[in-house]
């Protein structure tokens, strides 16, 4: 329930902040453009996460998808000049400034929706690109995948106790009733957002309508969750990473520290896992709509967790490399061979060495631990319900079973 009465929803209101995101970018670059525009889109941001649509899970939609984009709007606007630092490559790689009205507008459009920078300067690290040679192996690689998740994804709508409104025994993380309502939980959205993007992406590339390498694989390899490190910069999508680098950057100068340096990169780790509490503190607080500060999902508290993992990890890891338990990080060299070939060699679960297959018991514990308050969190918001999906193999099955007893 919602303690304060929230306005309604304006979809102009929404319409016209995403338009705002990019129409700054027409203006012939001046040294306040930032300072003019980005205070309108936060005015906007702010009349939209103050609304409600209605829907507890629309209203947590919306918050999560807002919230980057103002970091967007942040990072294009105010801390980068990108008409001289974001280009396209290839054959596109233009100078921004030479273009016409039509065609800047879709540069602009282009430049703030697209959020890995694919075909871009810009283009985050770890993106698997995997099974993009060809229309033919695009195929092959995602079709049967996709219709595994998908019938995995039914199976989670079957199997979640928390649908139910069964609460989650968070003392207890161990315990079977909690570690299927939170496993269910992590591999749905996990599922559901590769679905969301994969799908699309299938029907455009077997339409001809764009390149295979123009959709590569929205997560990582599972393979690479054998550290907390890796799942969170490696095996979890990298939507918000170009607003989290840019951050990172122009905090590390404010504070004069030297790139590159030890300081500099648990600087980057911070700013990384404070935009994404942000973002999903801000999504569970105009879905629950609380009069005052509160973090009703318990999102902030699960960052900082994620935070302080990584470190302590970090910090284990180096002790075992300096009495030579272990011989060397299996988290480093990912990208060797080049980014077309990351991902190759870790499609699924890497056992061949005992480093790695204890990083997978650390990873699945800590998250076993750190992750049922913010679930529960989700469950009394009413957020946690089923997956919507057209048909249902599962269902389909039980009644045909019952049409034959």
């Amino acid at each position: 329930m919602k303690s304060v009465q929230a306005k309604p929803f304006s979809p102009c209101i929404f319409v016209l902040f995403e338009i705002l995101l990019f129409l700054p970018l027409l203006f012939r670059p001046f040294r306040y453009r930032g300072a003019f525009f980005f205070p309108v889109i936060f005015g906007l941001y702010l009349s939209v996460i103050t609304s409600t649509t209605g829907s507890q899970a629309s209203d947590w939609s919306l918050g999560l998808t807002v919230t980057p984009q103002l970091f967007k709007a942040l990072d294009v606007l105010v801390l980068s000049n990108a008409e001289r630092e974001l280009r396209r490559t290839g054959a596109l790689a233009e100078d921004p400034k030479t273009y016409g009205t039509w065609k800047k507008l879709y540069w602009a459009a282009e430049l703030v929706t697209t959020p890995r920078g694919i075909g871009w300067n810009w283009e985050v690290p770890y993106i698997c690109y995997q099974g993009t040679a060809t229309r033919g192996t695009y195929i092959r690689s995602r079709l049967p995948r996709i219709m595994f998740y998908y019938l995995l994804l039914d199976l989670v709508n079957h199997s979640n106790p928390s649908f139910s409104s069964a609460p989650i025994p968070t003392s207890s993380p161990f315990s079977i009733p909690t570690l299927l309502a939170v496993w269910s939980f992590a591999i749905g959205a996990y599922i559901q957002l590769w679905l969301v993007h994969t799908t699309p992406a299938l029907l455009a590339v077997c339409l001809d309508l764009g390149a295979p390498s123009s959709f590569p694989y929205v997560m990582g390899p599972i393979g690479f969750m054998n550290s907390l490190r890796c799942l969170w910069g490696r095996t979890w999508h990298q939507f918000a990473r170009r607003q989290m680098h840019t951050l990172g950057v122009w905090l590390r100068r404010k504070m004069s520290v030297a790139p590159g340096s030890w300081c500099s990169a648990y600087i980057q780790l911070c700013v990384g896992f404070a935009v994404g509490g942000v973002t999903h503190v801000l999504a569970g607080w105009m879905t629950g709509k609380h009069s005052g500060w509160h973090d009703p999902t318990n999102a902030a508290k699960f960052f900082l967790l994620q935070l302080f993992g990584v470190v302590l990890e970090d910090a284990v890891v180096e002790v075992l490399l300096g009495v030579r338990v272990v011989r060397r990080d299996w988290r480093r060299n990912h990208m060797r061979g080049g980014k077309k070939r990351f991902g190759k060699d870790e499609g699924w679960w890497r056992l061949s060495d005992w480093p790695s297959a204890f990083g997978y018991v650390w990873t699945v514990c800590w998250l076993s631990v750190t992750l049922p308050p913010y679930v529960e969190g989700l469950r009394q918001l009413g957020i946690l319900e089923p997956h919507q999906l057209p048909f249902s193999p599962v269902d389909w099955a039980i009644k045909l079973r019952a049409s034959r007893m």
